[in-house]
């Protein structure tokens, strides 16, 4: 199956940690659409890179709806990462999020998201 992960890109820890999940992921025998974890260009200000911007977002909105299946790392000062997790909640995906239920979205809630609190659960939830 194919898999998706979001979560904050400007927060290192979560970052590292969606890194170790991608490869637990594919020794599984899974693929990632997008890997954006270990992509380095940056183009803010948006505002003076629109083209590229432009790009990037369509590049991650198409590997969100290509997966199977999309992960979020919990993070509350995440932008981004909540619209791709809305691509996947209006594409039908199979969506987990990993880190202790938050409050701070009613889209945290949406039917069929079930919250995870290590990998292993994902796969066991396939």
């Amino acid at each position: 199956m194919k898999f998706y992960i979001a979560t904050r890109v400007l927060n290192e820890h979560n970052r590292n940690l969606a890194i170790k999940l991608k490869a637990f992921l594919e020794k599984a025998g899974h693929s990632n659409t997008f890997d954006w974890m270990n992509y380095k260009e940056d183009i803010k200000p948006y505002l003076k890179n629109v083209e590229k911007a432009s790009v990037f977002a369509k590049r991650d909105i198409d590997a969100v709806i290509e997966a199977d299946f999309f992960i979020i790392i919990a993070d509350p000062d995440g932008r981004g990462m909540y619209v791709e997790l809305g691509a996947a909640i209006a594409s039908r995906k199979k969506i987990f999020i990993i880190g202790e239920p938050k409050d701070s979205s009613v889209f945290n809630f949406y039917p069929g998201i079930k919250w995870v609190s290590d990998k292993e659960e994902i796969l066991n939830n396939l």
